[in-house]
């Protein structure tokens, strides 16, 4: 299966985040994510949560 060029992008962006070594598990998962995020986009304003079906 051929991948798009954008997500082909963000995998090669993805596979290149450093993360020190000397991290704990959680700190690296952390420090990882902290890096990660921007990918998704800028961030959107959230209006109103509703929460529906919860007993």
């Amino acid at each position: 299966m051929k991948l798009s060029e954008q997500v082909e992008k963000v995998l090669h962006k993805i596979q290149n985040i450093e993360v020190p070594e000397d991290l704990s598990l959680s700190e690296a998962g952390r420090a990882f994510y902290e890096k990660f995020i921007p990918l998704a986009g800028e961030k959107e304003t959230v209006f109103q949560i509703d929460q529906k079906g919860i007993t």
